[in-house]
């Protein structure tokens, strides 16, 4: 990982890479991870890191699992259908881990 723009998260067996919105992104290197998790800080960055993500041309990054963490509740209108889910905090990751596992088990079978 370049710098500390990225944190690396345990679950169980899962392995979360956890960015800023608005961190530069080596998007190849989501390639080792389960899932990416998204601190949110504004509506555009979050977007555009989410479509740099689903438009890459490889499919281990573009299908990876993306959920985007926002310690405030906010209404923004409809959920992003680019990503996999929304969570507000990361005590508690057993719901990310869930869906991350049915993403992967999907793209390996």
């Amino acid at each position: 990982m370049k710098e500390n723009f990225a944190k690396k998260i345990t679950h169980e067996d899962l392995v979360f890479m956890k960015i800023q919105d608005r961190s530069p992104l080596y998007l190849p290197q989501l390639k080792s991870f389960d899932a990416v998790i998204i601190e949110y800080s504004n509506q555009l960055a979050t977007k555009e890191i989410v479509k740099k993500i689903r438009c890459h041309n490889m499919e281990s990054v573009y299908l990876i699992p993306i959920f985007v963490y926002k310690i405030y509740e906010e209404e923004s209108g409809a959920q992003n259908p680019l990503i996999d889910g929304t969570i507000h905090s990361l005590n508690n990751l057993a719901k990310v881990a869930e869906v991350a596992r049915k993403i992967n088990n999907k793209l390996t079978t």
